[in-house]
């Protein structure tokens, strides 16, 4: 009686153990495939420079802070119009952080 109940309880451990492992490498899939999302998108950024932006008002990245050059590479997010970033911070967020606005939090679309 005591062997079947270890027999049954090395069972149980190890289907627990490989539901686990299952778990993990799935969960590796995903964040694969969302970093190779976040890698595809920080490839089709189309930059401008901030001095040919429509409304050249002094405005300040929201990532690093810094005002803006007339000679700076920016981003102008398609969720608003005053979102704009440098290109090397928005590319920064978007490989480290997320593929989402900094400041309004909806997906970035390019």
């Amino acid at each position: 009686m005591v062997a079947l109940c270890l027999h049954v309880f090395g069972f149980i451990t190890w289907s627990f153990v490989c539901y686990i492992v299952l778990l993990i490498v799935r969960e590796v899939a995903r964040n694969r495939e969302r970093r190779m999302r976040r890698i595809n998108i920080v490839n089709q950024i189309q930059t401008i420079p901030y001095a040919n932006l429509a409304f050249n008002v002094d405005h300040t990245c929201a990532i690093c802070f810094e005002h803006f050059k007339n000679d700076d590479e920016v981003l102008q997010l398609k969720c608003h119009s005053s979102h704009i970033f440098h290109r090397e911070c928005i590319t920064e967020w978007i490989r480290q952080s997320s593929a989402q606005c900094p400041l309004c939090k909806q997906c970035i679309t390019v």
